[in-house]
C-alpha cells in the first residue's frame, strides 16, 4: 500500500512504515496497518491496530505440562478406576468414549486452578510444545525465543482471506464455507474399477512370513508402536498427545491392547473413530486462492498406533518382497542409490559416446 503521492499524482511511494519493539511483537500475535485518507499533507497516516479473525472454538488440547501435577495424576486414575460402560460395546467405541469422557472433566479441572499456583516452569513447557522445537536454551531467552517462533508461524498460518471464484472473501464464515466446498469435492470416494494383477515374476511372502504377519498383535508390539510416535506432535481431534499414553500406559494399556486387536480382528473403524484434523499449510508466502494451500491430515492416535504396529511388522519382511533397485523407503537402503547409479550409467554412455535415452517416470 502506497502512503505517498507527489503534487502531480502520478508518482507514488511506500516511504511510512511502523517500527516494533521486539515485546510488543512477542504479545501482539497479529496486527494490521491501515493506510488512510490524507488531506494536508502528501503522506497518507497509517494505523497499526491488532486484527484477529474469529474462526469458531478452539479445539481442545493436552499440555503435557499437566504430567507434573499430582493433582491431574489423581484425576486420571480414579476416572479411569471408576469409569464403567455396559458390557458388548466394540472396544475401539470404549476406549474413543473413555477418552471423551476424560476430556470433560481435564477442561473442568483446568479452568478451576488455583491461579496463586506458581506454574513458571509448567508455562515454560507450554510454550515450547507450541513452538514445537526439539532443543531449547536457557532462562529468559527461551521464554523470549518460543514466543517469537509462535507468533511467526502464527502470522505465516493466519488466513486473513482468500479468492474464491473471482471474489474476495474476508468473513470467517465464508472462508470456511469456501474451503469445506472445496476439499469435500477433493475428498470423495472415486469409484473405479480395480485391475488385479497376480503376475508370477511378483514376489510373494513366504509361508512362514505370512504366518508371522498373521499372528495375534502382542502388548509388547503395541508398547513399541506407542513409543515410536513423538510425545509433542501434532495432537488428534480428542486433543491427548503421546506423552499422556506414555505416561499412564500402565494404566490404559489394557484398553489400548483391546482397541488395537479389535481392529486386526475385524479390519474396520467405527464411523468418526478415526476421524482427523487438516491443517491447511501455505505453499509459499502470500497465498491468495484455496489451492495456494496444502492439506495434511493429522491423523488419530488410535489410527497412528495401527498404523505404526502394521509397518513394524511389514519392516521385517518387506526386504525380501521388494526389488533391490527400489532403494526409497526401505530399511538399510539409502535413497540416494538410484540417482548415483543413474549418474554413472550417463557418465559411462558419455565416455563411450554411446547414445541413451532416459525416462523419468513420476507416479
Amino acid at each position: 500500500m502506497f502512503t505517498r503521492i507527489n503534487r502531480r499524482g502520478d508518482k507514488l511511494s511506500k516511504l511510512d512504515r511502523f517500527l516494533v519493539s521486539e515485546d510488543t511483537a512477542s504479545y501482539l500475535t497479529d496486527y494490521a496497518a491501515q493506510v488512510i485518507e490524507c488531506h494536508i499533507s502528501d503522506h497518507r497516516p497509517i494505523i497499526l491496530s491488532p486484527s484477529s479473525m474469529d474462526f469458531g472454538h478452539t479445539p481442545f488440547k493436552f499440555y503435557n505440562s499437566w504430567l507434573l501435577d499430582n493433582e491431574f495424576h489423581t484425576i486420571v486414575s480414579d476416572f479411569w478406576e471408576h469409569y464403567v460402560m455396559e458390557n458388548g460395546i466394540n472396544p475401539i467405541v470404549r476406549f474413543k468414549s473413555k477418552m471423551k469422557a476424560l476430556k470433560s472433566i481435564i477442561k473442568t479441572w483446568s479452568r478451576n486452578r488455583s491461579s496463586s499456583q506458581s506454574r513458571e516452569k509448567e508455562e515454560n513447557l507450554d510454550i515450547s510444545q507450541k513452538a514445537k522445537v526439539k532443543w531449547d536454551i536457557e532462562a529468559d531467552e527461551n521464554y523470549k525465543f518460543f514466543h517469537a517462533i509462535i507468533n511467526q508461524k502464527r502470522r505465516y498460518l493466519s488466513i486473513h482471506g482468500i479468492n474464491h471464484e473471482g471474489i474476495w472473501l474476508s468473513n470467517p464464515q465464508d472462508i470456511k464455507d469456501s474451503f469445506h466446498s472445496f476439499f469435500e469435492s477433493k475428498f470423495k470416494k472415486v469409484e473405479a474399477a480395480k485391475v488385479v494383477s497376480r503376475s508370477q515374476f511378483y514376489k510373494t511372502v513366504q509361508p512362514d512370513q505370512n504366518v508371522f504377519l498373521t499372528s495375534v498383535i502382542t502388548e509388547a508390539e503395541i508398547r513399541e508402536a506407542v513409543w515410536d510416535c513423538g510425545s509433542d506432535k501434532s495432537p488428534e481431534p480428542d486433543g491427548f498427545t503421546f506423552a499422556f499414553y506414555k505416561k499412564f500406559w500402565d494404566m490404559i494399556k489394557v484398553d489400548v491392547v483391546a482397541f488395537v486387536q479389535a481392529f486386526f480382528n475385524t479390519s474396520t473403524f467405527p464411523r468418526g473413530c478415526n476421524a482427523s484434523f487438516v491443517a491447511l499449510i501455505p505453499k509459499g508466502p502470500n497465498p491468495m486462492v484455496i489451492s495456494d494451500f496444502r492439506p495434511i491430515s493429522l491423523i488419530g492416535a488410535q489410527y497412528k498406533i495401527i498404523a505404526k504396529v502394521m509397518a513394524n511388522r511389514l519392516a521385517q519382511v518387506i526386504d525380501s518382497v521388494i526389488s533391490h533397485e527400489q532403494s526409497a523407503f526401505i530399511k538399510h537402503r539409502q535413497i540416494l542409490d538410484g540417482p548415483l547409479m543413474v549418474n554413472e550409467v550417463i557418465k559411462w554412455c558419455q565416455r563411450k559416446k554411446s547414445k541413451l535415452m532416459v525416462f523419468k517416470i513420476d507416479f
